[in-house]
């Protein structure tokens, strides 16, 4: 069994943690954990929000299973410069086993206070369009989207041409310590060559760390049940994903998908210790679909509501950096597990309206393709056993209560069938606890 070591979990208490940090210079009224990332042999990424006189700082520990790593760690951001925040020295050590990183310090996004400062970012932008002329002014901001430490961040920029005094271009920008910018990059590029709605690409920056596109004006499909495209409509663009030419991509097999969701599997059992048994049983599920599939093709990777933009007379399709080569049912599966999900992890939103709309989407999509054979089951489970992960991670509210809700709803897929528990949607209510 894996469970959290006492240092560590003695980092993920809100109280405790705040006392630590006070103890180590920060004056700080509240210490907020948004996202833990662990792994057993080497350590934990902790992103953090801490509260000082109503004002909320970003930030993360590093937290290291061996304590010279931790050292190690400390000295070499210190001689990276690491930038002064309001709270203090932007990296610092917690004691032996945990070092501090203050936004916009990175241990492996190096670029991160460049690009996120604005007049780095406008640097760029500048070089990129110099037909444009500069750009600069008090009016140009550069927001934060997503920030997920020691991986990647995505942000808004809104930027003022010297010449025009107002904010002329608006972009999206994803930072990333990897050099993965070049493959989304493309991957955009074949998607709009058969005719996917997607973000133009603008340019690929910082030895393939920085990818910028054209901003999309719209909100996420999940927040407009109300007025939802048609699911003809939806699927027929899900169809064209297949269409992509793409080889940069990786090719990821249903083995591959078994193996990873092993590993989220693992990592559930960090922050559900009690539930051994039951995530052995929900493996061997998993392990008993053997799925077989007979086609192959370019999939988005990571599909959701969430990957929907609605604009007006317009719905694009976003953040392609999971794409690969793979069934098209991984796609499919995890769209349908999403509104599933969101049944338990959001009860506030128009829920019944969300699952209906996806599975007649998905319905129209088998339509199709109807010569497309494969188990959607096990993908719909993955996708939940994956949303599970998240719910855990993000310590969402009443995370341990939810999670392990939408881990038996991904063993229930199993056992009866997506669609089957799609048409009971009664039983997909989750009581509230105390």
């Amino acid at each position: 069994m894996t469970v959290i070591p006492g240092a560590l979990a003695e980092l993920i208490e809100p109280d405790p943690l705040a006392s630590r940090l006070r103890q180590h210079g920060l004056d700080i009224d509240e210490a907020r954990l948004t996202y833990i990332r662990y792994k057993p042999d080497a350590g934990a990424v902790i992103a953090l929000e801490l509260v000082s006189n109503s004002v909320v700082h970003r930030g993360y520990l590093r937290f290291c299973v061996d304590p010279s790593r931790a050292d190690r760690i400390v000295a070499k951001a210190t001689t990276m410069h690491p930038t002064s925040t309001p709270p203090g020295d932007g990296v610092r050590s917690l004691g032996e086993d945990a070092a501090l990183f203050l936004f916009p310090n990175d241990y492996k996004i190096r670029r991160l206070r460049w690009v996120t400062s604005g007049r780095k970012f406008r640097h760029i932008v500048s070089s990129a369009f110099p037909e444009d002329g500069p750009y600069g002014g008090r009016r140009s901001n550069v927001d934060i989207l997503r920030y997920k430490p020691e991986r990647r961040v995505v942000g808004l920029a809104d930027l003022e041409q010297w010449t025009v005094g107002e904010p002329t271009r608006s972009l999206f920008y994803r930072l990333s310590a990897d050099a993965e910018a070049s493959t989304v990059a493309r991957t955009n590029s074949a998607a709009r060559a058969v005719g996917l709605p997607v973000a133009k690409p603008l340019g690929v920056f910082e030895d393939g760390r920085l990818h910028i596109e054209e901003a999309i004006v719209g909100e996420q499909l999940v927040d407009s049940a109300q007025t939802l495209p048609e699911a003809d409509d939806v699927a027929v663009r899900l169809h064209q994903i297949a269409k992509m030419d793409a080889p940069v991509l990786p090719r990821v097999s249903a083995e591959d998908d078994l193996a990873r969701t092993a590993q989220v599997l693992q990592s559930l059992l960090v922050f559900h210790p009690d539930l051994e048994l039951e995530l052995s049983r929900l493996l061997r599920q998993l392990r008993a679909c053997d799925p077989v599939l007979n086609t192959t093709t370019v999939i988005h990777g990571d599909l959701h509501l969430n990957q929907f933009m609605v604009g007006p007379g317009k719905l694009w399709l976003v953040d392609w950096e999971r794409a690969s080569y793979g069934h098209p049912y991984s796609d499919i599966g995890r769209l349908l597990a999403h509104p599933l999900a969101l049944v338990v992890r959001r009860p506030e939103l128009a829920n019944a309206e969300l699952l209906v709309f996806v599975a007649e989407t998905v319905d129209q999509y088998r339509r199709l393709s109807p010569a497309l054979s494969g188990d959607l089951d096990f993908y719909a489970a993955v996708g939940l056993i994956d949303q599970a992960l998240l719910v855990s991670r993000h310590l969402e509210p009443q995370w341990r209560a939810r999670s392990h809700r939408i881990l038996v709803l991904a063993a229930d897929v199993l056992s009866r069938g997506a669609d089957e528990v799609v048409s009971d949607s009664e039983s997909l209510r989750f009581e509230e606890g105390p």
